[in-house]
């Protein structure tokens, strides 16, 4: 599972540890266990996204967003109401010194402030037009807000009246928080960590250990605190600011929210991430599995292999679609039914045989909405190390409006992807298919869920239909069954599903084309070297007695292109070569052929893949 949602806040009742909040884009969600679970309470009547959370106890909470919005809960979440806002510009931040007293900063500089618990707000001067995303009081008197263009306000009077402060910085500034009605900072873009200690009549920017945005800062007491920003940023401090280290990093996602609940526990909330932490961001646990509101699933089937299963090969597809009106009707026969199809086709085909590596059937959530849930799949991958040795990927595979044959097979600037992709284009021939390849490398699209692999280094190629004769359907209501070719469909498929066969290695029992006799205990035969080759494999083999040994090389139509080596041998190591050349001393092209052994009454088969 994944999530697609971007959780800008998280908020948990002060000085407690079960009761919190978090936003998930447009929509407010709450737990009353700590996140062990979170349920959807709230969502923004207009579809705007909202921005920021204040609790005031286990039962008053507010939260703002765009289009104005203030919404308000009594009753820890279970009901919200949106209160009479004043503007419709958007707002990013809101604090309250009291259950009555609270203000709000947002877009034009605007500032808003309520002295009855929000049943009215009023607008406020300040001198600024500045779009302004953070806003705290250190009492019930003295104020800030800060936001672009280094605009940092202050307030001496309650939030009635507005003045600027010299921020020294043009830089952005999204955070603020004053542990006195002196001491307070700053943080924004470039790593920018500001300090006050009179007030913010004068503004120092302190030393940065990171040059990454910096979007929220803590404390939970005088000496101890945190910043949180992109790619996981997350800096600490225990002598009250003035120094700050780089801490645990935090899964190297943007990070928007952050809500220190003690001296051990934190929460923070991201782009596609929420995580928590209870040894004070020594290390982060991820939590989003808790919040089934905003989760995605790829479905994923694995069929082992027998002699390298933490080694496979991936065969995938997206299964989402979309068109001019989404929500209600995206039948998406062409995009991506056709890719789908065909990987639910290949796992019912190899099924029933063996393989030397393992293959994993992958339908992709998300893709039409940015390749979230391969992205998501190839972090986790990476993270567990996963020994990924080729993608297969399909993506429109159905339409071909000039029944010309033509597929694209996108390989990208990896050599290991563009030897996989050169493999796979080299069967079409051999196995007769009406297919003709268009190999695409520099000018590649990353608009698929193999651009992910690429991002990680992995072997991967898209396979789809002709992009000078494109489905006309894209994107819409039309994209149906009738408008595709089935003789393009399948041959796409037997293409794609014939090449993973061969890659992860069919084990030839699967095949009969070993006899029943299993082989002798000390007899083998080693995996080829290099495979693929060009122009020379090599094979070592143990013989523990005198036998004959017969070795032939065949193309996968089953005629002999070579004999390699046929005599008695002494029990001993052996080896032998072929120069990728036939029996009449010509080279032979790229593709895949078959070399089978004959020692004594036993046999094996093993597949090699020449490139050129």
């Amino acid at each position: 599972s994944f999530t697609l949602s971007v959780f800008y806040d998280v908020k948990f009742a002060p000085g407690q540890s079960d009761a919190g909040w978090l936003i998930a884009e447009n929509k407010i969600l709450g737990t009353s266990d700590g996140g062990q679970t979170w349920a959807l309470q709230y969502t923004h009547p207009q579809g705007g996204t909202i921005w920021s959370l204040f609790p005031l106890d286990d039962q008053t909470v507010y939260a703002v967003g765009e289009y104005g919005l203030i919404a308000y809960s009594a009753d820890g979440g279970a009901s919200w109401t949106a209160q009479s806002s004043p503007t419709s510009n958007f707002l990013f931040g809101i604090y309250f010194s009291d259950a009555a007293t609270g203000w709000i900063c947002g877009d034009y500089g605007v500032v808003l402030k309520t002295t009855n618990g929000g049943t009215t707000w009023n607008t406020r001067s300040t001198p600024t037009s500045s779009r302004m995303y953070d806003i705290v009081f250190a009492d019930g008197v003295n104020g800030w807000a800060v936001g672009q263009n280094g605009t940092i306000l202050h307030s001496g009077d309650g939030g009635e009246s507005w003045s600027s402060q010299a921020s020294g910085t043009s830089s952005r500034l999204y955070g603020i928080h004053f542990l006195s009605a002196e001491t307070g900072f700053a943080v924004g873009w470039s790593g920018r960590i500001l300090k006050t200690v009179n007030g913010g009549a004068n503004w120092t920017t302190l030393t940065s250990p990171t040059s990454a945005y910096l979007y929220d800062i803590d404390f939970i007491n005088s000496e101890m605190g945190m910043i949180v920003g992109w790619d996981g940023t997350c800096l600490g401090t225990a002598d009250g600011g003035n120094t700050w280290s780089a801490g645990a990093p935090v899964f190297g996602l943007d990070v928007y929210g952050l809500d220190l609940i003690d001296a051990d526990v934190s929460w923070v909330g991201g782009d596609q991430l929420m995580a928590t932490s209870t040894d004070g961001g020594g290390s982060w646990q991820m939590t989003l599995n808790n919040i089934t509101e905003s989760t995605l699933s790829n479905v994923i089937a694995t069929k082992p292999g027998l002699l390298y299963p933490d080694q496979h090969y991936i065969i995938c597809a997206h299964y989402d679609a979309t068109s001019q009106t989404p929500m209600t009707r995206a039948p998406g026969a062409d995009d991506n039914g056709s890719g789908t199809s065909t990987v639910i086709e290949a796992a019912q085909v190899v099924a029933n045989y063996d393989f030397n590596y393992t293959i994993k059937f992958i339908l992709f959530a998300g893709e039409e909405q940015g390749l979230h849930g391969s992205y998501a799949y190839v972090q986790q991958a990476l993270a567990n190390n996963e020994q990924i040795l080729g993608v297969l990927n399909l993506d429109m595979t159905g339409y071909d409006g000039n029944n010309d044959g033509l597929v694209e097979i996108h390989e990208g600037t990896l050599s290991s992807s563009q030897a996989l992709g050169n493999f796979v284009a080299s069967n079409i021939n051999p196995w007769g298919l009406a297919l003709t390849p268009q190999i695409k490398t520099s000018n590649s699209t990353g608009g698929s869920d193999h651009s992910p692999f690429w991002s990680g280094g992995y072997p991967a190629i898209l396979l789809i239909e002709d992009f000078e004769d494109f489905t006309p359907f894209y994107h819409t209501t039309n994209d149906l069954l009738t408008t595709l070719r089935p003789s393009y469909v399948l041959d796409n498929a037997r293409l794609a599903i014939g090449s993973l066969a061969l890659l992860a290695e069919i084990d030839s029992t699967s095949l009969g084309l070993e006899d029943d006799l299993p082989l002798v205990q000390d007899f083998r035969i080693y995996a080829p070297y290099p495979n693929p080759f060009n122009p020379e494999v090599t094979i070592r083999y143990d013989l523990p007695r005198a036998e004959t040994v017969e070795v032939e090389v065949f193309d996968l139509l089953g005629r002999k292109v070579t004999r390699l080596l046929k005599e008695r041998q002494t029990a001993g190591s052996h080896q032998l070569s072929w120069n990728s050349t036939n029996a009449q001393g010509a080279t032979v092209p790229s593709g895949v052929y078959l070399l089978r052994w004959k020692v004594g009454v036993y046999q094996q088969v093993q597949k090699v893949v020449l490139i050129r």
